[in-house]
């Protein structure tokens, strides 16, 4: 089972436990979405800048649940769902091209967040966020005779990064799909750090880079009863994450001659756009 798959039926898993267990009858709910997440993601080091735009299913699944008359406590689980492939472009100071590479891009993200009622609506949210990304590059190809001296010509190699993450927002949600109103709005806003990271490059034996940097997202979503205990709607979600440039690591690689080179490398700055939109369906029977 892949790491996207087991996040989502822990997530599930965990839902269905909770549900059963709330104390106030019509209180909290399971839901579900599918949509389509458009990232962009940039990097830049030492005049060098490269940019990639992929467009991929996601999916979300996750609840609130109850716990008293002040706290409530909600998990969320979000996978890329067969990550599409794009073309990344590398450019030089003066912006020309440089190479390219077939890229594609993916993530995994538990977030656990405990929520404060100022009011039953109006929530102050204070949790943590797991997640995984991986970004896969592969079919380098040099252009105008520039000729990489560590990725090489034609090579795949992957990225991946996981990190944990202190989360604190805020949030407009009733927590409960009972009611006479059968329109219910929602949003959230959290933004986060990472306490702890860790980014592994294939092509880059012995480096273990920490880096740091934020993450904020903003979701809103709105829906409809269709029965009782069932809503289905629309969500649109946001969201954007900064990465400083870490500091360098030793490393090893083979170069085009398969000799064994020793080299000090860093995790470039980079930025992380993304925007996702589609359906949600929301229940509590």
């Amino acid at each position: 089972m892949s790491k996207i798959s087991k996040v989502i039926v822990l997530v599930l898993f965990f839902s269905s436990v909770a549900q059963s267990y709330e104390i106030e009858e019509d209180y909290g709910y399971s839901y579900f979405t599918v949509g389509m997440e458009n990232v962009t993601y940039e990097e830049s080091y030492s005049g060098i800048t490269s940019s990639v735009t992929t467009t991929s299913p996601i999916l979300n699944t996750g609840g609130l649940f109850h716990v008293n008359d002040k706290f409530d406590f909600s998990m969320d689980a979000m996978a890329t769902f067969s990550p599409s492939e794009s073309t990344e472009a590398w450019k030089d100071s003066s912006g020309a091209l440089m190479q390219e590479n077939s890229y594609d891009y993916s993530n995994a993200e538990t977030r656990v967040l405990l929520h404060y009622k100022y009011t039953p609506e109006w929530r102050i949210l204070v949790g943590s966020s797991f997640r995984y990304q991986s970004y896969t590059r592969s079919d380098l190809r040099g252009i105008n005779g520039y000729n990489n001296p560590v990725f090489l010509e034609g090579s795949t190699w992957k990225e991946s990064s996981t990190d944990v993450t202190l989360d604190a927002g805020v949030s407009y949600d009733n927590g409960s799909l009972s009611g006479d109103n059968k329109l219910r709005t929602s949003f959230k806003f959290v933004a986060g750090i990472p306490v702890w990271s860790c980014t592994e490059n294939t092509r880059l034996s012995g480096g273990d880079f920490s880096y740091f940097g934020y993450h904020t997202m903003l979701e809103g979503n709105i829906s409809y009863e269709m029965i009782k205990g069932l809503y289905l709607g629309w969500y649109i979600n946001m969201k954007y994450e900064k990465r400083f440039e870490s500091d360098s690591e030793s490393v090893t690689y083979r170069d085009s001659s398969n000799n064994l080179v020793s080299a000090l490398a860093v995790l470039p700055e980079s930025d992380t756009y993304g925007f996702s939109t589609g359906l949600q369906a929301l229940w509590s029977f």
